[in-house]
Formats: structure tokens, sequence, C-alpha cells
């Protein structure tokens, strides 16, 4: 509602402003009597038009007939809008001193009358180059916005196929490691359902925002190591550390979690030293992830999640273009993710 309201008042207050441009750069100062003057009335009818053309372009034309490929009908629209800004005006209000209504005198300096010329190419010229400006502009913001609605799309689009790829081995092996622990009457048997609904309650409900509070975004992290922890019990050694120095910031949803979740599935094997870091800190509106592993054999059940780091850096890239770094540092023995985001 915020966002309408601006847009709102932005269009309001730009069209006041193209529409006092004939007063502003009248060569007298503004008095109500300028107002009566046949070439101020003229410009401000000449104006009036162009601010509807650009309306009627950008939402009508070029959705309609531009976009369409129909650029034909298009051109032909602008020929027959052209000659109707560019005449009307003038065959409707004439420009000599007879129609000054009675009373009204103007003091020395004002615009001199024009001779009734009806076609005058030096003003005709200055309406055509308005027009055509409007025409350009009217083109750019249309196809700047198209191009920004593709791109959240096609952000959407990833992120939907981020939380569709939640991985079925984890659930399924988190379900069994819930379901031995009920069976061993454990103590932590309603803690791990409890993080494991919250970690479903996230992707399916917060996750579906553009952005989200970061405090969320922590603990839906939080509660996927500790679900990985109750899964691996003594066979990996799992260490988080996370420093927040930040309230209030968000960040998009499933951005940080496929580098967590990589370590894990690249990291631990039952039969080897398996060793995770994960750091997370936040220092006021930079966050810096790092997420270290040793290399381990893969298990046979393990799923590949290059797809899932590749689809987390394009997303950094559209929605964190010039506000982020990453390093992603690999040899025969580690692998190690450092992360920088300017939230």
């Amino acid at each position: 509602m915020h966002h309408k309201a601006l847009y709102f008042l932005a269009h309001f207050f730009g069209c006041l402003l193209f529409l006092s441009i004939p007063l502003l750069l009248a060569p007298v100062p503004f008095s109500l009597y300028l107002l009566h003057h046949p070439r101020t009335r003229e410009e401000l009818f000449t104006y009036a038009l162009l601010l509807g053309f650009f309306y009627l372009n950008y939402y009508y034309l070029i959705p309609r007939y531009y976009a369409f490929n129909k650029k034909k009908f298009y051109y032909l629209f602008l020929i027959l809008i052209l000659a109707f800004i560019t005449l009307v005006p003038r065959a409707l209000i004439h420009p000599g001193p007879e129609n000054i209504p009675v009373g009204i005198r103007f003091t020395e300096g004002l615009p001199p009358f024009r001779p009734h010329h009806f076609f005058d190419l030096f003003e005709i010229s200055h309406h055509v180059f308005l027009f055509f400006a409007i025409v350009f502009l009217s083109l750019s913001i249309y196809i700047n916005n198209k191009w920004k609605q593709a791109l959240r799309g096609k952000v959407t689009a990833e992120l939907a196929y981020l939380k569709s790829q939640i991985n079925p081995h984890f659930l399924f092996n988190t379900l069994n490691s819930i379901y031995s622990l009920a069976i061993q009457k454990s103590d932590d048997t309603p803690e791990a359902i409890v993080k494991l609904s919250g970690l479903m309650r996230y992707v399916i409900t917060d996750a579906t925002e553009d952005v989200v509070p970061l405090e969320k975004e922590i603990i839906y992290i939080k509660n996927y190591i500790e679900l990985q922890k109750i899964r691996l019990g003594n066979t990996a050694t799992v260490q988080l550390e996370i420093t927040d120095d930040n309230s209030g910031s968000s960040i998009t949803p499933l951005l940080l979690i496929p580098f967590i979740e990589n370590a894990f599935n690249h990291g631990v094997n039952p039969e080897e030293n398996s060793t995770i870091r994960i750091q997370l800190r936040i220092n006021k509106s930079v966050l810096h992830l790092t997420v270290f592993n040793l290399k381990v054999k893969r298990a046979s059940h393990a799923v590949s999640t290059g797809l899932g780091i590749e689809n987390a850096r394009m997303r950094l890239q559209l929605l964190y273009p010039d506000k982020h770094q990453l390093q992603i540092i690999s040899n025969h023995t580690e692998y190690q993710v450092d992360l920088t985001i300017q939230i």
C-alpha cells in the first residue's frame, strides 16, 4: 500500500511539473494575466495532450501493438496522434490579440503575438521533439519494467525449483532417526519433531516471500543443522558459530542453505573422519558465511548438490549483483566456501 501511494504521488507531481513547463519557461514572471495569453493557453493545451499521450502510449499502444509485433499499426497511430497534437491546439486557439478577454492588459516584455501562420515550423518542431522524446521515454520505461518482471520471474522460478529440491534422503533419514528415538523413548524425540516441523513450515510458508527477516533464516539454519546432528549421531564432528550484531535486517530466503547442505552431502561418511565447520557472522549490514568440510568418499545414497550451488550462485548474481563476494576453495582434502553479502 505504501509503495502504491509513493507511485501515485510521483506520477501526480511529475504531471504537475510537466504541465508547468510552459509557465516556467515564459520570458516574464508568472502572473494570472499570463494564463490569458493565447500562446500560453495553446502551449498548456499541447502539453496536456502530450501528457495524455504518454499514458496512452505506455498503457495501451505499446502493450497492445508494439509488444505484439504489430509495429505497422503502432507507427500509424503515432503519426495520427502526432498530427492531432501539433495541429488541433493551433486550430482551436487563435493567437491574435483579439482573443484576449476585455480588461486584460499585458506588460511590456511578454512574448509578442505570433503572426497568424498556421504552420509555424519552429513551434511545430518543438512539439515534434517533445512527442518523440515521450515515445522514447515510455518505450524505455516499458522495456525496463518488462525486463525487471522477467528477472523477478526467473528468480522466483529458481527459488521454487530450489525449494522443490529439498533432499528426500535427508527427510527420509531424519524421520528414521526420529522413529529410532521414539522406539528408544529418547528425550530428544519431541525436540526433533518440533525442529522438523519448523523446518518444513518455513519452507512452505515463509520462504514464499521475496525477503524474510534474517532471524528466521538463522533459525532455519540452526534447525537444519540440529536435525543433521540427530541423523548423523557421532559419525561426524559438526561445529556451528553464529555471531549476530544486527537486528531488523532481511535476506532472500533459502539463499545460504545450499552451501551448508553441500557440506553435509559431501563431507560426511561414517567410515571416515568427517568434520564440518560453519561460521555465520553478521556485523551491521554485512553478512559473512564460512562453510568448511573435509572431503570424504561419497556414500552410495548421497545426492549431488552441484545444481544447488549453481542456483545459489545465480541467485546471488541476480539479487545481489554488486553486493556480494563468493569464493570457493577446493582441493583434494578440503572444501571451503566464503560468502560475503551486503544485506
